[in-house]
């Protein structure tokens, strides 16, 4: 299965494109970020980063569906929201004590020890620690909404 290859209609200067939450659609999300932002824009590794682990979250973590992400690049900005929608079943794509720690690791001024870590790896501090802490879930019952910033881009 998959979506139209073009982009959805988005506020200016934003790029936005579903994908289904399988292995191989976090590639071509990766593919797809890469080509909307350009190669000059020193946030590019990082989103791409920050791309992978949620999106990649979504497949191994939480039930079947689609997931759409937005880039928002912009007077030297990176930002971006990933909606993952779920069948209705009342879950949420991530687990409370995963939103707990994510909560924990954007308030926290230092670095998380893994080993600490219940329910995540390494990626989600990975995250928080590339966002500086500016990630945002907002749960409801049919999806997740994460928001975040990757600092760092030095665009006009």
């Amino acid at each position: 299965m998959t979506f139209d290859e073009g982009l959805v209609t988005a506020p200016s200067g934003t790029a936005e494109r579903t994908f289904f939450t399988e292995a191989a659609q976090v590639a071509q999300a990766r593919s797809w970020v890469r080509a909307t932002l350009p190669e000059s824009c020193a946030a590019r590794d990082d989103y791409l980063v920050v791309v992978s682990e949620l999106l990649g979250n979504c497949v191994v973590h939480a039930l079947p569906g689609d997931a759409t992400l937005s880039v928002r690049h912009a007077e030297g900005v990176v930002s971006g929201t990933l909606v993952h929608r779920m069948p209705p079943s009342g879950h949420v794509a991530f687990t409370q004590p995963t939103l707990t720690e994510i909560r924990h690791l954007a308030e926290s001024t230092t670095p998380p020890d893994p080993f600490d870590l219940a329910e995540s790896g390494r990626g989600l501090p990975l995250v928080v620690l590339l966002c500086q802490g500016s990630v945002l879930v907002e749960e409801h019952p049919t999806r997740t909404i994460t928001h975040w910033t990757v600092p760092g881009c030095l665009c006009p």
